[in-house]
């Protein structure tokens, strides 16, 4: 009997193999982005490096999160086989455990994207983001399946505009005061990134599919 027989085990071999692929898609970008900022104009140097620095810190945590469930996910289905010389989960975990604490916790990483995405010129680094994202069109799906992924993928994107406007409301509000409390926004600031990786590996996936 094959192991994707079992629905829940299918399930986690979809997550992994969906995390991976899209994320491998998503760091491919980076490089098209280094590329722009290195041979564009004026303008395009400036965008395409904040765009390759905020892809950079969104992945970074992402892909240390999501990497560390897909490997929790491995074990999972494969049981104590998956600890022994013939696989790489347990060297995946160690290397992916100390990814969250390279370049920066991952915590004060996800604080200086928040920043960041708030900050840069007016939120208009989201704003170019959720350009790229409207050009899916749910028409084209190949498939129903696909069509209805797209569909659930849109309502992140719907949530990730109210969510800039709010950031940026709060920015506004916090800039008429003597002292701004931090508390909050550190608090959200790593589900806040996640939402952001999610939209933006989903991306890159249906651009493939």
């Amino acid at each position: 009997i094959s192991l994707a027989s079992y629905p829940h085990i299918a399930d986690h071999l979809m997550f992994i193999k969906s995390v991976s692929e899209g994320l491998r898609a998503a760091v491919y970008s980076i490089s098209f982005f280094d590329d722009c900022s290195a041979h564009g104009g004026k303008e395009q140097i400036e965008f395409f490096s904040d765009l390759k620095d905020f892809y950079t810190g969104i992945l970074k945590v992402y892909a240390t999160v999501n990497g560390l469930r897909s490997v929790r996910k491995a074990i999972q289905v494969f049981g104590r086989d998956s600890i022994t010389q013939g696989f790489v989960t347990d060297r995946s975990y160690r290397n992916l455990q100390a990814g969250t604490l390279f370049g920066g916790a991952n915590e004060i990483v996800a604080q200086e994207v928040l920043d960041r995405l708030v900050n840069y010129k007016n939120g208009l680094l989201v704003e170019s983001l959720v350009k790229q994202f409207a050009s899916v069109d749910v028409y084209h799906a190949k498939s129903e399946a696909m069509s209805e992924a797209i569909g659930i993928w849109q309502d992140y994107i719907g949530g990730i505009i109210v969510l800039a406007d709010d950031l940026k409301k709060d920015v506004g509000e916090s800039n008429l005061q003597e002292e701004v409390d931090p508390r909050l926004s550190n608090l959200w600031a790593s589900r806040i990134v996640q939402l952001f990786g999610d939209t933006i590996v989903a991306y890159h996936l249906i651009s493939i599919g």
